[in-house]
């Protein structure tokens, strides 16, 4: 089969709601206390990462009080320290330094635009324990903290100030304590305290960690224990994972190669879509080989159509229901997933970066009945599959950038067989690690990517 990609193993994101990284207990530098008009213009110094691993848990959506409780329990079985953390998407209307705005959210007309942007909340004690007093400190001073691919994309530096879009629709500013390297902060966009987060509305955990210097089987045995393995409605995920052949993308990722939209939502529940970005990403409807026409995002396109054709070449073009994809599925479809008002999640449809096929027997919930050998079709020309996600998702398709047809993992449907060959075999793909454990907070959550 066909490689027109590139392999970005580091660039991938776990699907995961709850995490964070820690590095030196005092590695970020104190920005100082912001009250204001914003001038200091200091960054974090660069975190270096100590001994340690992380393990996270959490469900399809909102963390339950069981799972929660359980949780908790098994991390004092061993006794290693666990925090509430809170995944979320929130939007960014514009950013300002003394007063002056130095990023807008895109507008074509009148309304609130704002620009989606992936966010991670925890308790002070929690980010003193993973982070340092620092970070800490910053959080209680009520500061977010910014990645620093987030920085240089919207112009922002420490000392600024960021206005967020609340549940509400009404305009709330965080002065930016700090700057810091994605991997300090896992990958998200922005960090900041539960006490933030709810003052957006995002109110609901999504999910526990538990960190330190975690003997492996011990800390499995006792999430064992509590029902918390093996649970199909929980998962449970640790630093030394081996890489899933069907990880997505975090939000930050999918923006910087796919394009950051703007959007507002609209009377009638739905959103619109900056055409500006529309006309550079989404044009008409193509043809593809097997007979699909779609409206797909221009940078996944290539590789749409390598998968097709392989499709085609192996002779499955009958595994695929064209009538059914190009009538009820597709890539293209700007949609909001809302939570609570205007905290929720933009579907990854919005960008054109999925695929939906077969989509009456493979329906949301349920047991896949697509042909394994078109996922790892889709999979060696950089597409995830669907079916292993939290919410298995069969008819779905989401382009990742990397190949993944030769990965082992244990994936409940169409693992990859052992002894796969191929020009880039590789029997593991290296461990998650910490450097993008939480980008893309929001995938876990019903809606992010269907």
């Amino acid at each position: 089969m066909r490689r027109s990609i590139s392999w970005l193993w580091r660039a991938t994101a776990v699907v995961i709601a709850a995490t964070v990284v820690f590095g030196s207990s005092d590695a970020l530098a104190v920005v100082g206390t912001i009250n204001g008009g914003a001038s200091a213009t200091a960054q974090a110094t660069p975190v270096d990462p100590v001994g340690g691993e992380l393990v996270s848990v959490y469900e399809r959506s909102t963390l339950s009080d069981a799972v929660r409780d359980r949780a908790f329990a098994a991390a004092r079985a061993v006794d290693a320290p666990a925090g509430l953390v809170r995944g979320f998407q929130v939007g960014m209307q514009r950013a300002e330094r003394n007063g002056a705005a130095v990023f807008q959210a895109p507008a074509s007309d009148g309304g609130l635009w704002q620009v989606p942007m992936s966010a991670n909340a925890m308790e002070p004690a929690t980010a003193m324990g993973l982070m340092g007093r620092a970070f800490a400190g910053q959080l209680s001073a009520g500061h977010v903290i910014v990645s620093q691919t987030s920085a240089t994309t919207h112009n922002v530096q420490a000392g600024d100030v960021v206005v967020l879009v609340s549940a509400s629709s009404t305009l709330v500013p965080f002065a930016v304590g700090a700057v810091v390297p994605d991997a300090a902060v896992g990958g998200s966009e922005l960090t900041m305290s539960r006490d933030m987060a709810s003052a957006l509305g995002a109110g609901s955990d999504t999910g526990v960690i538990v960190w330190g210097r975690l003997d492996h089987g011990a800390i499995d045995n006792a999430l064992a224990g509590q029902g918390l393995l093996g649970n199909p409605d929980v998962r449970v995920r640790h630093t030394w994972d081996a890489q899933d052949p069907d990880d997505t993308l975090g939000l930050a990722r999918t923006k910087q190669l796919l394009g950051e939209l703007s959007f507002k939502l609209t009377s009638a529940g739905g959103i619109s879509v900056d055409p500006g970005w529309a006309a550079q990403y989404i044009g008409p409807r193509e043809a593809y080989p097997t007979g699909i026409r779609a409206q797909c995002n221009a940078t996944i396109k290539a590789d749409l159509a390598a998968a097709l054709q392989d499709v085609v070449n192996a002779g499955l073009s009958g595994a695929i229901d064209v009538a059914n994809t190009n009538t009820f599925g597709g890539c293209f479809g700007p949609r909001y997933n809302r939570l609570t008002a205007n905290i929720g999640n933009l579907s990854r449809h919005t960008w054109g970066q999925p695929i939906d096929m077969n989509t009456t027997q493979n329906c949301q919930g349920c047991v896949p009945r697509m042909d394994c050998r078109v996922v790892r079709i889709f999979r060696a020309l950089g597409f995830a599959w669907g079916c292993n996600f939290l919410f298995p998702d069969g008819m779905h398709f989401e382009w990742v950038v990397r190949w993944t047809d030769q990965l082992q993992y244990p994936s409940r449907y169409c693992p990859n067989p052992a002894g796969a060959t191929g020009t880039e075999a590789l029997p593991t793909g290296p461990p998650i690690g910490r450097d993008t454990f939480c980008d893309g907070a929001t995938s876990a959550m019903p809606g992010s990517s269907d």
